[in-house]
């Protein structure tokens, strides 16, 4: 990924310090971001049009829960832009304060989505109660903060060293290839330029009569385009009809023009939510 930009950068992330969200920011922007807590995504968007924050980081899908569908509607409805993307491996870790043991746990409190991926070492105990949160890191800040005993949390290497835990167990997560990948956004003309791209990403509405969604996709395919992902919305007001989002994958920007030409006069509606350089994974 190549990015411009001036350091440091504010950075708005979902979720506390410590969340997934800021390593995700920290390894795309550097370690010199002042990240900028948002416990909501429409806080997160909100922050970043208002220019409150330079940039902000946002989770769009993940390897094994699939697209978080609402944040395709916030970005859609926002005048935001994309300009990068990474994959973060998602490594969940069972977090505890100094001088607690896996013996010494009775609870266990994190992100539900957190405790979904790490069903095989929790059945392990039993015995734990488990609760959710509503955040990975907020759950190792309480427990850091309030000095609680007999408790732990489930999130990042980078909450343990934040809040002062031990790790008591590592890498908990059951499956190793979970990944989620998160877009950079900033508003338009704003603190960070790309100095090249190749993908996209889209969403447009195709009239409501047999073929046309599949002649759409057929005149990207046509221009050299390879369409690497394609969701449905509702679209509101119009019942039974959506909005699709789409990412364009191309090797040369000729060919991606000429796809924007093909929608524009084709698609009944149709906006670049981003152009920028694909994303690699992050172990």
């Amino acid at each position: 990924m190549i990015l411009e930009y001036e350091s440091p950068l504010r950075v708005a992330i979902q979720g506390v310090r410590g969340a997934f969200h800021e390593i995700a920011a920290r390894e795309t922007l550097g370690n010199d971001i002042i990240p900028v807590e948002c416990l909501t995504f429409r806080e997160l968007v909100a922050a970043t049009e208002s220019e409150k924050v330079d940039a902000a980081l946002m989770a769009i899908e993940n390897s094994v829960a699939g697209g978080i569908l609402p944040n395709y509607a916030l970005l859609r409805n926002s005048e935001l832009q994309i300009v990068g993307e990474v994959y973060l491996r998602i490594v969940q870790n069972l977090l505890a304060l100094p001088g607690e043991t896996v013996e010494s746990i009775k609870e266990v409190e994190s992100h539900p989505m957190a405790i979904q991926q790490c069903t095989d070492f929790l059945g392990e105990h039993p015995e734990w109660k488990i609760i959710e949160s509503e955040d990975t890191a907020l759950s190792a800040r309480k427990i850091s903060e309030g000095e609680i005993r007999g408790k732990a949390a489930i999130g990042s290497s980078l909450a343990a060293e934040l809040f002062g835990l031990n790790i008591l167990a590592p890498e908990i997560e059951s499956n190793k290839e979970n990944y989620t990948r998160f877009l950079i956004l900033t508003k338009k003309d704003g603190k960070i330029r790309n100095t090249t791209s190749n993908k996209a990403s889209i969403c447009f509405s195709a009239k409501h009569e047999p073929g046309a969604l599949a002649d759409i996709l057929k005149d990207i395919a046509d221009c050299g385009v390879n369409l690497s992902m394609l969701h449905s919305l509702p679209k509101v007001g119009a019942k039974w009809e959506y909005i699709f989002h789409a990412d364009l994958v191309y090797d040369s920007y000729m060919q991606y023009l000429q796809a924007v030409k093909t929608l524009n006069e084709t698609a009944t509606y149709f906006k670049v939510l981003g152009e920028y350089q694909a994303g690699s994974e992050i172990f």
